[in-house]
């Protein structure tokens, strides 16, 4: 746990964001992408837009790793998790249960980025940084149009997850849904 603190503070936007898009050496550094996320920041729907990482067959079948996911954190400290394997769009039947869904997950967020999410279901706590970005990442050369709308933006949240040995596991980019 020290060890992913230690990772969100110092390294969270610098190795997220050379994970997610391709900066590299002197050119990440130089540059502030982004702060640790504060709990006001998170308040609202936010959609997954990219996922970066390794995902094995068996994690295919996961929802956590389907490519539609919707997020919303609530000032109450819950937060609701969609995942569906179709797009999420406003009016669709998956939003209207999200709608309806009861917020059992609860969530906080400490000083350093920090989120943990906390599921009713499970004995261990789920944690990952949680940045927020402050500008637009750089768009790497040759990167093609299709793909460059995934290139974190500001206002972005990154997320990244960490196993028990402190390495990069996976991560989040999540854009806030507009109302």
């Amino acid at each position: 746990m020290r060890w992913m603190r230690w990772c969100v503070t110092n390294l969270g936007v610098v190795m997220f964001v050379s994970w997610a898009v391709g900066v590299t050496g002197a050119a990440a550094q130089e540059e502030t992408y982004g702060r640790p996320c504060t709990r006001q920041d998170l308040i609202g729907a936010w959609d997954m837009v990219t996922m970066v990482g390794s995902v094995s067959p068996d994690q295919q079948r996961d929802p956590t790793q389907y490519p539609y996911q919707r997020y919303v954190f609530s000032e109450d400290g819950t937060v609701k998790h969609l995942t569906s394997t179709q797009p999420i769009a406003g009016d669709t039947i998956a939003q209207i249960a999200l709608q309806h869904m009861p917020g059992s997950m609860k969530f906080s967020l400490d000083d350093q980025g920090m989120l943990t999410i906390v599921h009713p279901e499970s004995s261990r706590p789920e944690y990952s940084g949680c940045i927020l970005m402050l500008k637009d990442a750089n768009i790497p050369p040759g990167l093609p149009a299709s793909k460059q709308v995934n290139v974190p933006r500001a206002g972005d949240v990154l997320q990244t997850y960490f196993d028990r040995d402190g390495r990069r596991v996976f991560g989040r980019t999540l854009r806030r849904v507009k109302q």
